[in-house]
């Protein structure tokens, strides 16, 4: 599949000057599609426009503390809207096929998804990147030549420049830890 079904959410203020000073994109895993709900290509931005108007899910939440240091609790609609203008997000399955929380995408859906990865990491021209979750790390991993820098930070080329990332654990995984995740995106903001 080299079509972007669901194109990414680039915030206001993806370049900077902005909340993380670079031009940051999240890559998560993919979009679940219950009973009645829309297949639009405007997807991941609706559903980001719900996050940043108190609708609560575990991945965001997990992921609100990854970039802020804070619990979603205590973290103000306004600040997540800020933070969500402060970077892109793009989720790397591609399939609309998938309909609950734990089913997982196949290897058709992973392989059929990196062309469309590769795109958003060509027309985005980010400097770093926060991938959310192993698998996701491993797919990424197979669209780009992956170069470890330390622990939990790496680098690869893409458009004929370096791009810094790392992988946490999926934020709506019982093996998520919040203050590990976050200090594995603090050293990748100090990277680069």
């Amino acid at each position: 599949m080299n079509e972007i079904r669901f194109p990414p959410w680039i915030g206001k203020q993806f370049a900077p000057p902005n909340l993380f000073e670079t031009k940051l994109l999240v890559v998560g895993e993919s979009f679940y599609f219950g009973a009645g709900t829309e297949r639009t290509t405007d997807f991941t931005s609706q559903v980001i426009a719900w996050v940043t108007s108190g609708w609560r899910r575990r991945f965001y939440d997990g992921l609100i503390y990854v970039l802020t240091g804070k619990r979603r609790a205590d973290v103000s609609d306004h600040t997540v809207r800020v933070v969500f203008d402060s970077l892109a997000f793009y989720n790397f399955v591609q399939s609309a096929t998938l309909v609950a929380a734990r089913q997982r995408p196949t290897k058709a859906d992973w392989l059929e998804s990196q062309n469309a990865f590769r795109r958003v990491l060509h027309d985005l021209s980010p400097n770093k990147l926060l991938i959310c979750g192993r698998q996701v790390a491993q797919a990424v991993a197979t669209t780009q030549t992956i170069v470890p820098v330390g622990s939990d930070v790496w680098r690869m080329e893409a458009k004929g420049r370096m791009v810094w990332g790392t992988s946490i654990v999926h934020p709506s995984s019982s093996r998520f830890r919040r203050d590990e995740a976050r200090q594995q995106f603090e050293r990748l903001r100090i990277t680069g």
